[in-house]
């Protein structure tokens, strides 16, 4: 049972690299607006940049995460923790998520329905408790601290039977294993903007596909990237064609063959 006694917003507040991008925005619209004479006057709508500034400090006003009150810390991490508690009970493990045996997708969409609010309320306390200096133990540095696929389960007694599950193979969970691979909300949400199908199929994708798909986001928010195409992240169908060659197109993390091979 859920105690109610402390609610937390379940509206979610702005995660940390977001903060960062949007205070680099206000930083840059409010020099540009200050600039000297020569600079100023090259701005063709003046209240268009106005507007956005405003902008965009209401919404760091807004939604960015304010620290509790000293008496409000207690009760905001007893409800963390019973939160915390609560979605944790059914929760798909991450051998569910990679290998999806029959039976994990209804499992996983019936415990987001259930679970759904109670996760967005455990995000924002948790952003909030940082904005208070508590920082939960074992969170890495960098590492998005709201992110629940880091509280996904090994494994344990309610775990499907991995027979007949759509990606094959032994398990070992090793921590540098490709198999581990976890993606932030903000990697979701970036590849979501480049690809929502691939982002979909992240479930069903193998290991070196997920492996593939997190280093193209490293490197393309490092700058390190050429700009090319996410068929990249993808594997060539390699079905032999009508003329007995290799076929060379792209498709999906889900291995399903093109219409050039032989029948």
């Amino acid at each position: 049972m859920i105690n109610t006694e402390f609610r937390e917003s379940e509206t979610p507040l702005l995660r940390a690299d977001q903060i960062q991008n949007l205070r680099e925005d206000q930083k840059s619209l409010e020099a540009t607006l200050k600039a000297p004479p020569h600079i100023a006057n090259q701005i063709q709508d003046r209240g268009a940049m106005q507007t956005q500034l405003r902008g965009v400090v209401k919404m760091l006003h807004d939604q960015a995460p304010k620290a509790y009150d000293e008496g409000q810390i207690d009760s905001a991490k007893a409800r963390l923790d019973t939160l915390q508690e609560s979605f944790l009970n059914g929760m798909p493990t991450q051998e569910e998520m990679r290998k999806n045996p029959p039976g994990a997708t209804g499992k996983n969409i019936n415990w987001e329905k259930e679970h759904k609010c109670h996760v967005l309320e455990w995000k924002n306390i948790i952003r909030r408790l940082a904005e208070s200096g508590h920082i939960p133990e074992g969170v890495k540095a960098g590492e998005d601290l709201a992110n629940v696929e880091r509280l996904r389960p090994v494994g344990g007694a309610h775990q499907l039977s991995m027979d007949n599950a759509q990606i094959e193979g032994t398990q070992y969970h090793m921590v540098e294993s490709p198999r581990s691979v976890v993606f932030n909300d903000s990697e979701l949400d970036q590849l979501a903007e480049i690809d929502p199908e691939i982002r979909d199929g992240l479930i069903t994708a193998s290991p070196e596909v997920r492996a593939g798909i997190k280093q193209f986001l490293i490197d393309a928010k490092a700058g390190n990237l050429e700009p090319v195409s996410m068929d990249d992240t993808k594997h060539r169908c390699g079905a032999p064609t009508r003329n007995n060659s290799e076929c060379q197109t792209y498709v999906d993390s889900a291995g399903d063959k093109c219409h050039h091979h032989k029948e």
